[in-house]
Parts: structure tokens; C-alpha cells; sequence
């Protein structure tokens, strides 16, 4: 080590051993900082928008249900399955797309 180095290392604080890391992280208040604080959601936000978006999920399933059984009956001996991975699939392709606008998952 050079001389240099030795002396910067005396000037720094020294670590206690009984201290954890993560008492040595640098604590920010986040009470201090100027960022805007999040209005609480209005009427439309609570109500309105879950009920919007449960009516479109309920439209696009039934049309989507509607559709491929329609077409599944003349479609041979698997039908059946192509019907069922087509709901399966609708409802999870539903739940991603509009879950955590309605909170109906």
C-alpha cells in the first residue's frame, strides 16, 4: 500500500462490527421530496371503469364462445378440444388484458 493510500484509509470512517449493511445504506426521506402525491381514485375510477370493463370481457367471450361453437360443428371429431382451448385461451387472454382494470379475476 502506498502512502497515500494509507492515509486516505485513516481518514475514512471506520466500520463497527456490530453494525449490519444494512444499517450503512443511506436512508433518503422520501417525505422531503417534491414529487406530486397520487389524487384518490374518483367515482369513475371505483365504479364506472370495473363495470365497463367487466361488460366487454363478457361481450368478447360470448362472441368469441359464440363464434367457434358455430364454426366447431362442422368441423369433424375434435371440435370438441378446439372449442375448449378457445374458451380456455379467451378467458386468459381476458383476465391479462382487463384484470386489473375490473379486479374481477
Amino acid at each position: 500500500m502506498t502512502e497515500e493510500a494509507s492515509e486516505q484509509a485513516e481518514r475514512l470512517p471506520s466500520r463497527k462490527d456490530n453494525m449490519s449493511e444494512s444499517e450503512n445504506i443511506l436512508v433518503v426521506n422520501r417525505r422531503d421530496s417534491k414529487q406530486a402525491e397520487k389524487a384518490p381514485p374518483g367515482w369513475y375510477e371505483t365504479y364506472l371503469q370495473p363495470c365497463i370493463a367487466e361488460f366487454v370481457g363478457l361481450i368478447i367471450f360470448a362472441f368469441v364462445g359464440t363464434m367457434v361453437t358455430g364454426y366447431g360443428a362442422k368441423a369433424g371429431p375434435m371440435w370438441l378440444v378446439g372449442i375448449a382451448l378457445c374458451h380456455g385461451l379467451t378467458i386468459a387472454l381476458l383476465i391479462v388484458g382487463l384484470g386489473h382494470v375490473s379486479g374481477g379475476h
